[in-house]
């Protein structure tokens, strides 16, 4: 049989809703609604022969695009069965076209499979797709629907389910996949985001391995698994979002930011603003595929380079080029919320740093809609206005406009009491305010679900009606809670709830009157929908509250509203079509009101109101003549006053309020009185390191010098934490370095130790005083520098300052040369000279100190300037290098670190030819 097409043509369009005038006769409106009993799969007789199912292909389509249905019919007698299939989309309220009509004739116990499709053409927002089977006789014996959406954007119209409901472990099986995907077409969900599984969420969304853990939580991902999902659920209408991130993440983000110092942020303390575990950094190096247990390394990025930028933005380019990505979610964009740069200046050198974030955001739209135009951005803005959107208007403004998805946070926290909207009404005004604003400045307002549907089913119910109501969509659904009638009701009736030409009616009581036995919620959601130059509808919302009054308490539903009056006042020159009833929680779905004139006034009455209804007045304004306008509220956020400094760093805590403030408990030795008689064994009697590991020390190849030297090394990793981590063992990644020695008697085991970008903070005064008596009893003290270590590790005015060759600077004080520093050794040096110094080794960032003290050498130079430098301290030595592993040098030119000859150099300073 030859597949018919149809393309849908509203008799008039405004904006893409499609819309026709509803139809003259009664009869046939309820002929519809009585067809749509069967809306849920619901047989209308015990009939021989039923739909088994009717299905669109999709659940969102894009504009333009072939929509296309199957719908499965079994003869379920003996015999041969003549029946007739018709088939419609049913847009707006009730407007339908046939798509399919005929007659069909089953064999015995046959099941015929009948495929059509319709062209959406301009046709945007909720659809029913409806198959209606009659008998011989023109009888209706059975009838299913799906429903499905239309949008370019499906932020416009869709809810979100969060990230795939599968165990990390088992989503390459295709089983689970397939589960997971119908699990996602049963509970609408319109797209899916894939939350932490890049290596490094700015700057690592194309990983070279087949196989990693994730740098946020540690989660198992491969490329094959997150092909075959987004690949699944695209051919189901479902749109896959990234997770995006304006901070560097995981080993791999850790290493983008040594080679960019320039791009990270620091605090006024002059350490970047990090939290990370050495040792875990470590554990993702050597074992990349992990199951994931929270962990997460960041460093937080300076954007006021547009290189950073572009970078990102590159990044989400290739991912979804790779994976299929349909857009992003950022959990923080390239905001520039830095409060110091490298050197430790204000980040923003001065501008306006709303006018830089707002640039960095259409930077990144312009750089990605050039590669792929239909590409979809949504950003987390906390509470959404008052406390982020405020500091920030012209950010926030850009961040909505072109559909922008802006996620509301802070509002998941509504079921704790020290929430602002812990009380429902405050849940609700403060949802339809920012619904409003967000709609206003054309971008699409989501709630954050609460607590992973840990709470009392009527909480969800609420939260999610006093959304939908405020003409806003709900992120993180969880599926387990049962509540796809509210998520196909939201779908089917979208362009009631989404469109952007729906405004809030600015004195609600002058246009609509509520009588009920109780109070119901409403003014806050009555709305003007201007449709085209023609037509027009007034939208209201009437919701029984809940019957308790805080989030998190609600475990019963409220008992019905009955004999509910509703009037709603015609505009002078207006003519009133209809009155339409929708609720989620009737079969029907939508039905016409019986209205009575009253006065200029349309009068209806509603039997019961359970939760949430819908009323919508369906008005004509004619073709002639200037009509009455309806007053429509215009949302109003007056924006912070940024040129006061102090609401600049106000505005700067927000995004850094831990910034120095550091959670150390570092390891307090039990014994820290001196021996009399302590002294070093001498490295004759073979070399003892104890390694204190920082960032990036693995660069500086200690244990191959080591090995050259035949040392036994003992590590101790540093850790540094900004913010609390929910994580096993929190305690003992709360600790500053893993292990230091607890007693003198400890400490002599070795005769060699190597401070690798360790800072004073990481020690007790009582461990730093042990490191003193280390060098001045004869020990070798290695001291290696970095964004932790010397002058910017705060050594001045500890014990450390004391013993070392150097005179610092203080923080800041690691800088960029202008061009490649050559290393090379002083002259006349007998002590390196075999070494292989043809391969040109260069430093490109160091330690700008003030210089060396008397009677200390430079052994090694860079540029002309002390690199290597080296002097006596009691019995021992202080050798301090300071070079950094930072930067990319230009080909040609070998990094120090990575010359062929520094382990054998390293083992000469070690093992002590340089004495």
């Amino acid at each position: 049989m030859k597949r018919p097409k149809c393309r849908f043509q509203p008799a008039r369009e405004r904006d893409g809703a499609c819309l026709r005038r509803p139809r003259a006769a009664w009869a046939a409106t309820l002929r519809l609604c009585g067809l749509a009993l069967g809306c849920f799969g619901t047989s209308l007789g015990l009939a021989d022969v039923r739909i088994a199912t009717a299905q669109s292909s999709k659940l969102i389509y894009h504009r333009h695009e072939a929509a296309e249905f199957v719908v499965s019919i079994k003869n379920q007698e003996e015999v041969l069965k003549k029946v007739k299939l018709t088939c419609q989309v049913i847009g707006a309220l009730d407007e339908s076209t046939t798509i399919y009509d005929a007659p069909l004739a089953l064999g015995a116990q046959e099941t015929k499979d009948v495929q059509m499709s319709w062209s959406t053409g301009d046709a945007e927002f909720g659809f029913e797709f409806k198959a209606i089977l009659a008998d011989e006789a023109g009888k209706a014996i059975d009838s299913k629907s799906d429903y499905f959406g239309v949008a370019d954007n499906v932020f416009k119209i869709g809810q979100n389910g969060g990230y795939p409901q599968i165990r990390i472990e088992d989503y390459e099986k295709d089983a689970v996949i397939e589960n997971a995907v119908k699990e996602a077409r049963r509970n609408y969900i319109a797209f899916v985001e894939f939350y932490g599984w890049a290596p490094d969420d700015f700057g690592n969304l194309t990983p070279a391995l087949d196989e990693w853990r994730s740098g946020q939580g540690s989660y198992y991902w491969s490329k094959k698994g997150l092909k075959k999902i987004v690949a699944a659920l695209h051919a189901n209408g479902i749109s896959a979002i990234s997770y995006g991130k304006g901070v560097a993440c995981g080993y791999d983000g850790f290493d983008l930011a040594r080679k960019h110092p320039e791009w990270i942020d620091f605090s006024t303390n002059g350490h970047p603003i990090a939290n990370f575990s050495v040792e875990f950094l470590d554990a993702m190096k050597a074992e990349p595929v992990g199951k994931g247990d929270g962990f997460w390394n960041f460093v937080s990025l300076n954007f006021f380079d547009p290189k950073a930028v572009a970078y990102g933005a590159q990044q989400l380019i290739a991912s979804s080029m790779e994976y299929g990505f349909n857009g992003v979610r950022f959990d923080g964009q390239f905001s520039l919320f830095a409060i110091r740069n490298c050197e430790g200046k204000d980040a923003s050198q001065g501008e306006d740093r709303d006018k830089l974030s707002r640039r960095n955001v259409q930077m990144v739209k312009q750089q990605i809609w050039r590669q792929i135009p239909n590409y979809l951005f949504g950003y987390n803005w906390g509470d959404v206005y008052e406390n982020f959107g405020a500091y920030c208007p012209l950010e926030f403004a850009e961040s909505c406009k072109d559909g922008g998805l802006v996620m509301n946070e802070t509002i998941r926290a509504s079921c704790f009491s020290d929430s602002t909207t812990h009380r429902w009404r405050d849940f609700a005004r403060a949802t339809a305010d920012d619904a409003a604003w967000v709609r206003q400045l054309g971008g699409h307002y989501f709630n954050l679900s609460s607590v992973n549907g840990s709470l009392p089913l009527e909480d969800y119910k609420y939260q999610s009606i006093l959304t939908y109501a405020a003409g806003a969509h709900i992120y993180n659904l969880p599926a387990k809670l049962g509540l796809s009638k509210y998520t196909q009701f939201t779908l089917r009736y979208s362009a009631l709830l989404y469109d952007p030409a729906l405004k809030r009616i600015a004195e609600p009581r002058q246009w609509v009157e509520v009588k009920s036995e109780k109070p119901l919620w409403w003014e806050d959601y009555v709305y003007l929908r201007e449709i085209n130059q023609t037509q027009r509808q007034i939208v209201v919302h009437l919701i029984n509250p809940p019957p308790s009054e805080m989030f998190g308490s609600t475990t019963t539903a409220p008992p019905p509203r009955k004999e509910v009056a509703v009037r709603i006042r015609i505009p002078e020159g207006d003519t009133l079509q209809h009155v339409w009833l929708l609720t989620p929680d009737s079969i029907t779905g939508c039905r016409p009101l019986q209205v009575v004139a009253d006065n200029g006034w349309a009068r209806a009455s509603i039997p019961d109101v359970n939760r949430w209804i819908m009323v919508v007045a369906a008005l004509d304004k004619g073709d002639k003549g200037e009509r009455r306008t309806i007053p429509t509220m215009m949302a109003n956020k007056p924006s912070k006053n940024l040129s006061d400094p102090a609401m600049v760093q106000s505005k700067i805590n927000l995004f850094n309020p831990v910034a120095d403030s550091w959670l150390h408990a570092p390891v307090h030795p039990k014994d820290a009185e001196k021996p009399a008689a302590f002294a070093i064994p001498p490295t004759s009697r073979g070399i003892q390191i104890l390694h204190l590991q920082g960032l990036h020390y693995a660069c500086l190849k200690m244990e191959a010098a080591a090995k050259l030297l035949r040392a036994d090394v003992r590590a101790s990793a540093f850790n540094h934490l900004l913010i609390p981590q929910n994580v096993p063992r929190l305690d003992y990644y709360k600790k500053s370095l893993t292990y230091f020695p607890r007693s003198y008697a400890e400490l002599a085991q070795f005769n060699v130790m190597a401070l690798a970008d360790i800072e004073a903070g990481a020690f007790t005064d009582e461990s730093l005083q042990m490191i003193k008596d280390f060098v001045d009893g004869g020990g070798k003290l290695l001291v290696f520098g970095g964004h932790f270590s010397l002058g910017n590790g705060h050594y001045a005015g500890t014990v450390l300052e004391e013993i070392l060759p150097v005179k610092l600077r203080g923080p800041f004080e690691v800088r960029k040369a202008a061009a490649p520093l050559p290393v090379l050794p002083r002259a006349g040096d007998r002590l390196f000279a075999d070494l292989a110094w043809t391969e040109k080794p260069a430093a490109l960032w160091r330690h700008q100190v003030n210089g060396v003290k008397e009677k200390a050498e430079a052994l090694l130079t860079a540029g002309g300037e002390p690199f290597l430098v080296k002097w006596t301290y009691g019995k021992g030595r202080v050798i301090v290098c300071l070079g950094t592993v930072y930067g990319e040098l230009p080909e040609g030119t070998v990094p120090f670190w990575e010359w062929s000859d520094w382990p054998k150099l390293l083992s000469r300073v070690i093992g002590g030819q340089t004495e």
